[in-house]
């Protein structure tokens, strides 16, 4: 019986895993058994083919565990560990031993042997550092949990014993730990890129955020509640089908909710969407909706509150917004007693306003033009045509196009930044099961979860009720209280006025380390870190640090986090103060340039608001 306290922490921390251990320990027979050893200790066997195989030694496990944890030079170093097969855990016990800070995953193929592990060896006094348990591989097919909680493992250790037993779990989970490592590179290359853009749209784009409706707060949901949405993405599978847009549009079969570029195509072929969606934090965003901005077009623009801030200047149409989990801004300045839901940051547009419809409790969801991938080369449906990116791939795109499963069976043109927003969306699908979603797009990639139909049988079939869209819905007003936002203005203010005395604190503090360092003075060091974490940890609870200056160095402070685990193991005085100076004088620095950097358009932000009668003193 797994021991009690095990048993909460994976309720807890991992429920997926404990619902999968129990569902397999009822189903399964047991062909796994435990036994004492000749010193008393106990062994554990699995029914082979033929005969049982032992995990462990039967003579002395522990011994054995030590003996080949020993292989691995340098184990007090090792900051992330995968262990593939605990067996009854002994090597981890040996490395929970000899590791103190690193963190950990366990990866046990058989269920059986995970219920013994877990029934013997209690692991929640080191619950902070375990980052994840499972024993199911199809768990890796949630790319986004997985790449946040094992996308940092530096070393995979495999029991021996299995390796030759769990041959094939063991190489499934290897190779989709490697595209976990690459989505993981692909996430911090695009906070390196965004992390800044994020707090400064989110900053610019308040003033206006808190004057239009917030599509969960302030809209009666009922609006679209049970009725059926037509997500139009921008595929070049999209050119085929403008008629039954427009036969949708023009019977109110269904709301149509245009995503990023498709806006274009639409408006080309003269189909009003009852909604367009934008996201993108980039500069480069505005130019999607520039023809509609030009025709002066009366369709609500629904925005991601993190949007790139040039894409709601000049908008003369209604705006509605949604708050994105890139915002660090709205968060700290709204009033969270309102429970407002926010939508999760996504690779595509398209993602993101699926997350919103499912809130919305939509019936079902339709993809129209979503190809995950080219059409004979071509990005983009007709109609769209920017003067910052060609619609015909180029050599060097075409040399890393690489192919998938069509939505009927063929091989389609894709890339492998399509193939991740493929998977991404195919997890909120799996996490929306009560809610039809239908792919109607023609020779574009197949996504799992979801029926593929032609847009005209889905008229035919499933679009049976006309005028479902109810006009004018998105007409209602902000309820967002500016006195409560004025407040909160206001102590972001003092935060600010506070934040560059606090930097100088913090750089005595160091300044004092290196003195003491160079005098040799080794005896007043720890005094002097305790010193310095007082004054850092002043400087991490100001408010404007927090709201602003963090999520513009996200990356920046994952690498601290990383070092203060090598510096808390680290053993050698003078090695340890180096590590302390250099790991905290490099941060610091970068946190007084982005000071610099937000300055201006946090002034900028005071003058706005006050235009707008939130009342800020200084």
């Amino acid at each position: 019986m797994i021991l009690l306290d095990n048993k909460l922490m994976l309720k807890k921390k991992f429920p997926l895993t404990y619902e999968n251990l129990n569902r397999s320990m009822l189903n399964s027979e047991n062909n796994v058994i435990i036994e004492p050893t000749k010193n008393g200790m106990f062994t554990l066997k699995i029914l082979g083919e033929e005969r049982y195989l032992y995990v462990h030694s039967k003579y002395n496990p522990l011994s054995e565990a030590e003996i080949f944890m020993n292989q691995f030079q340098d184990l007090e170093t090792f900051e992330n560990v995968l262990f593939i097969g605990t067996g009854l855990g002994y090597h981890i016990t040996v490395f929970l031993q000899k590791n103190k800070y690193a963190k950990f995953s366990i990866f046990e193929p058989n269920p059986q042997i995970l219920n013994d592990f877990l029934s013997q060896v209690k692991l929640n006094s080191h619950e902070s550092r375990i980052e994840e348990i499972f024993t199911d591989i199809s768990q890796l097919k949630d790319p986004i949990r997985f790449s946040k909680n094992i996308g940092d493992i530096t070393k995979s250790i495999i029991l021996p014993s299995i390796e030759k037993y769990y041959e094939k779990e063991i190489q499934d989970v290897l190779s989709n730990i490697i595209k976990i490592l690459k989505l993981k590179q692909n996430t911090v290359t695009i906070n390196t890129l965004f992390q800044k853009r994020w707090v400064i749209n989110s900053l610019k784009n308040f003033p206006k955020l808190m004057e239009t409706p917030n599509i969960f707060l302030d809209i009666d949901s009922n609006f679209i509640k049970d009725k059926p949405v037509i997500i139009v993405a921008a595929g070049p599978s999209l050119s085929y089908e403008f008629d039954n847009l427009k036969y949708i549009k023009d019977n109110g079969l269904a709301y149509i909710f245009s995503v990023g570029s498709a806006i274009n195509s639409l408006i080309e072929k003269e189909i009003v969407p009852d909604a367009t969606l934008s996201y993108d934090p980039t500069g480069e965003q505005y130019k999607v909706l520039e023809k509609l901005k030009n025709k002066k077009m009366n369709i609500p623009l629904i925005f991601g509150s993190s949007v790139g801030f040039e894409t709601l200047l000049d908008y003369k149409g209604p705006m509605i917004h949604v708050i994105t989990s890139q915002d660090s801004v709205s968060s700290n300045l709204l009033d969270t007693s309102l429970n407002i839901d926010i939508v999760f940051d996504s690779p595509s547009i398209a993602i993101l306003t699926f997350q919103l419809l499912t809130v919305l409790k939509v019936s079902k969801i339709i993809l129209v033009g979503q190809n995950f991938g080219y059409l004979e080369n071509k990005r983009y449906a007709e109609g769209i045509d920017y003067d910052f990116i060609e619609n015909e791939l180029n050599s060097e795109e075409r040399k890393q196009i690489v192919y998938t499963d069509g939505v009927n069976g063929e091989k389609v043109q894709s890339s492998q930044s399509f193939l991740l927003m493929k998977r991404n969306l195919e997890y909120y699908v799996k996490l929306n099961p009560e809610i039809e979603v239908i792919n109607t797009t023609i020779k574009g990639a197949k996504i799992e979860g979801t029926s593929f139909k032609s847009l005209d049988e889905v008229i035919t079939e499933n679009l049976v009720s006309k005028n479902v869209v109810i006009e004018n819905w998105f007409k209602v007003n902000s309820s967002y209280d500016k006195d409560y936002i004025s407040k909160k203005c206001q102590e972001l203010n003092v935060g600010y006025k506070k934040i560059y005395q606090s930097l100088n604190t913090v750089i005595e503090k160091l300044d004092f380390i290196k003195i003491l360092l160079n005098k040799n003075a080794i005896n007043k060091l720890e005094h002097a870190y305790v010193d310095l974490d007082k004054e850092f940890n002043n400087l991490k609870q100001n408010i404007f640090y927090i709201s602003i200056l963090e999520p513009m160095i996200r990356v920046q402070n994952e690498a601290l986090f990383e070092n203060s685990i090598k510096i808390k193991s680290e053993q050698n005085v003078r090695k340890k103060a180096k590590l302390v100076l250099m790991s905290f004088e490099g941060f610091i620095d970068v946190v007084k340039l982005n000071y610099e950097i937000i300055k201006l358009v946090f002034e900028e932000f005071k003058s706005e608001m006050k235009e707008k009668g939130v009342a800020i003193n200084d």
